[in-house]
């Protein structure tokens, strides 16, 4: 799982973001699960996040945003 590596695995944040526009609700729930554990570098894909049609998606934003505390004060 990519999540797992946090922001070692920062270069496939490109991949994860397109993949929470997929047609399978599964894949974007686990690509949004990916993207909350990359760390201050999701930032930017986070906010975006909260926007999502999908609540799964969003609700994967919210937790990530809330580890990130201070950090995601911009969000």
């Amino acid at each position: 799982d990519l999540g797992r590596l946090g922001w070692l695995a920062r270069d496939a944040l490109p991949v994860l973001v397109r993949a929470l526009a997929d047609g399978d609700g599964k894949v974007r729930e686990a690509a949004a699960h990916a993207v909350g554990q990359m760390g201050p570098d999701a930032l930017p894909a986070l906010t975006d996040m909260l926007r999502h049609d999908d609540k799964y998606v969003r609700r994967h934003a919210v937790w990530a945003l809330g580890k990130l505390g201070p950090l995601a004060r911009p969000a």
